[in-house]
C-alpha cells in the first residue's frame, strides 16, 4: 500500500490541492467536487502562484494535486508537479492545460500521472478522481444522497 493509500485509508478525507492562477478554477473546481463527492469528504487547497503552492506542499500533506501548466510566471506547473514528487509523502499529480498534451514540453517520467486538457467538465474529472480513489487509494466514492437523506453508513 503507497504512503498516499495509507493516509486516505486512515482517514475519512481526501486532500486536494488545486493549483491555478484562474480564480474561477480555484474557488468554482472544489465547490462542484464537493456537491459531487460525498464521501470521502474533499479537503480542498487553493494555491493561486508557485510560491504559495510550494509554501502548502512544505507544511500539509495532500493526496492529489491538480495543477495548471501555465501558472503565468518563469516556473511552470510542471515545476511544481516536479517538486511535489520530492515530497516525503508525494500526492498523486495531474498537470491540468489549455495546452493539447502534444503542446507541452517533454515531461520526465513520473512527474505526471494524469493529465486533463482545458476546458474540462466535472465529467472528465469525476471519473479521473474517483477511479483513483478506487484503484490507487482503496477507497469507493459516495454521491451526495438525493433531498438530503442521510449517507448510507
Amino acid at each position: 500500500m503507497t504512503a498516499v493509500a495509507t493516509r486516505a485509508t486512515q482517514r475519512e478525507e481526501l486532500r486536494v490541492l488545486i493549483v491555478d492562477d484562474d480564480f474561477l478554477f480555484t474557488d468554482m473546481l472544489p465547490r462542484l467536487l464537493r456537491k459531487s463527492i460525498a464521501r470521502p469528504r474533499l479537503a480542498c487547497e487553493a494555491a493561486r502562484s508557485v510560491d504559495q503552492a510550494m509554501t502548502l506542499l512544505a507544511t500539509r500533506e495532500f493526496d492529489v494535486i491538480l495543477c495548471d501548466y501555465d501558472l503565468r510566471t518563469v516556473e511552470t506547473g510542471l515545476d511544481v508537479l516536479r517538486r511535489a514528487t520530492h515530497v516525503p509523502s508525494p500526492p498523486f499529480r495531474i498537470l491540468v492545460s489549455g495546452h493539447a498534451r502534444r503542446e507541452i514540453p517533454p515531461v520526465p517520467e513520473g512527474v505526471i500521472e494524469a493529465f486533463l486538457e482545458k476546458p474540462m467538465t466535472l465529467r472528465e474529472v469525476l471519473p479521473l478522481l474517483t477511479a483513483l480513489l478506487r484503484d490507487r487509494l482503496g477507497v469507493e466514492c459516495e454521491p451526495p444522497q438525493p433531498d438530503g437523506a442521510p449517507s448510507p453508513q
